[in-house]
């Protein structure tokens, strides 16, 4: 018996319909990959040794306070989220 062959011209192009479905990463794997977006090229300029001279600014505790904000930012939002949210 022979295959079975649809007529008339073929389609060349995957329907967008019949592709397979790809899950989002989680929201941990997001934050790790953007954490390591910025922390990746910062690691390596400070082992590279790039000094970067401002007039009366110290770049190293400046990238650090920014860190540190950014830390405490993101550990107030989820105490919030995790604690104070859901009780209103």
């Amino acid at each position: 018996m022979a295959p079975y062959i649809p007529k008339g011209p073929r389609k060349t192009e995957i329907d967008c319909a019949s592709q397979p479905k790809v899950r989002a990463p989680c929201k941990v794997c997001a934050l790790i990959r953007v954490y390591l977006m910025f922390a990746i090229p910062l690691i390596f300029l400070a082992f590279a040794g790039v000094k970067i001279d401002w007039p009366d600014i110290n770049m190293t505790a400046l990238v650090g306070y920014i860190f540190l904000a950014a830390f405490l930012v993101q550990l107030a939002w989820r105490v919030y989220v995790d604690y104070f949210k859901d009780k209103q």
